[in-house]
């Protein structure tokens, strides 16, 4: 079974590594495993203990809703995932932060939907925002990834 996660993305980068994809060959030495292509999506993890098991949980087709500015802005189906042990991502792209931990996505659609309305849809309170990656505990996921994907859709403002 497919898991759901939560993702923040304040950082700068968010608009050049998930929404745009990222030219490899204009941004070389990617850590192995990222991408098999010339071009690829991915978001990163920063050090600690609870993005550390939760990145650890990740699988492929697993669902992540990207939030920032009180809403979510986008979603995607994750790919791989790689450690970058050198710092890769954090030396090219204005991160903000050190990720040490990325993956690689595909499907992603921005979509506009308030903190609330993703909150009720898996049972937070409506001042709820994620910090860091968190995976949304499966019994609070009602239906199959696709179905909540087309609800995201529906609702986006």
């Amino acid at each position: 079974m497919s898991n759901v996660f939560l993702a923040r993305c304040e950082s700068p980068a968010f608009d050049d590594t998930v929404v745009s994809p990222v030219d490899l060959t204009s941004v070389p030495d990617a850590p192995d495993g990222l991408a098999d292509g010339e071009s690829v999506r991915f978001w990163g993890v920063s050090d600690g203990s609870r993005n550390e098991s939760n990145f650890a949980k990740l699988e492929p087709d697993d669902l992540v809703l990207f939030f920032r500015d009180d809403a979510y802005v986008a979603t995607g189906r994750v790919e791989t995932t790689v450690e970058d042990e050198d710092g890769w991502a954090s030396d090219a792209f204005e991160t903000g932060e050190t990720f040490s931990m990325l993956y690689s996505l595909s499907a992603v659609e921005e979509i506009q939907v308030p903190r609330a309305k993703v909150n009720r849809l898996f049972d937070y309170s409506d001042s709820y925002e994620p910090h860091g990656l968190l995976r949304v505990n499966p019994s609070n996921v009602d239906g199959s990834l696709a179905a909540i994907e087309l609800a995201l859709q529906r609702v986006s403002e």
